[in-house]
């Protein structure tokens, strides 16, 4: 079962910083800090107050769960974006974004509806 520990040294991997760096920037010795992340010490509050002054994510180093402020800007606007869709339009971004994902079609597919008078199809060469 994954403990503090392990959420602690996956957040800090994800920030990007070493023991050193983290333990300095969240006012701990390097030790303390390591005794965090062997599971023999619990981090005190002051280091989790510190901790989400560098953007670590404390919900999810308790819990194992990421908070929705963790999410980046990009995600967060594309989060703003759907939500404010209704629920038709819901359901059309997700069927792009599911489409993205897809497998590449190997060839053409062309759909014509209404009132379509000509037509031209084929490869163009350059």
């Amino acid at each position: 079962m994954l403990q503090i520990s392990d959420f602690l040294k996956s957040e800090r991997e994800r920030l990007g910083l070493t023991q050193e760096e983290i333990a300095s920037k969240c006012g701990v010795s390097k030790r303390t800090y390591i005794y965090y992340e062997q599971g023999e010490r619990v981090p005190n509050t002051d280091f989790l107050a510190a901790l989400t002054q560098i953007g670590g994510d404390v919900m999810y180093v308790l819990s194992g769960i990421r908070g929705v402020a963790q999410l980046s800007s990009l995600e967060n606007m594309v989060l703003n974006a759907f939500n404010a869709l209704n629920d038709e339009e819901k359901l059309q971004a997700l069927g792009f974004l599911t489409g993205l994902k897809g497998q590449k079609s190997s060839g053409v597919s062309q759909v014509a509806h209404g009132n379509v008078t000509n037509m031209v199809a084929g490869d163009m060469k350059k």
